[in-house]
């Protein structure tokens, strides 16, 4: 009996910790995803301010316009890098703890 309660114990650890591993893992592929959007926009950004530079206008507002939306996009970039760096840690973890139970609860079967 105490080995189907250790075997109960261990499932129900792997389990919890394979959907927080899952979770963690949609959550990595969501914020790369997002990061490599926030990255796309800023090279939009840098090659319209590009292009406006490299034309003969002299638009002063535009060129203001175009710059902010550069400012505005490297900073989207380097909140996008910290989200990811933080997912990718989180998901580390949780892999970790799935791992770990993983073999908890393969050892609890062969008993």
């Amino acid at each position: 009996k105490t080995a189907k309660l250790h075997l109960d114990d261990a499932f129900a650890a792997y389990t919890k910790d394979y959907a927080e591993y899952e979770k963690a893992k949609a959550t990595l592929a969501g914020k790369v995803a997002a990061q490599e959007a926030a990255e796309k926009a800023l090279k939009a950004a840098q090659d319209a301010l590009e292009a406006y530079n490299v034309s003969a206008k002299n638009d002063s507002v535009l060129a203001q316009r175009l710059a902010d939306a550069v400012d505005r996009a490297q900073a989207k970039v380097v909140f996008a890098v910290a989200e990811t760096a933080k997912a990718n840690k989180d998901y580390a973890e949780a892999k970790a703890k799935a791992v770990a139970s993983t073999a908890k609860y393969n050892a609890a079967l062969a008993e």
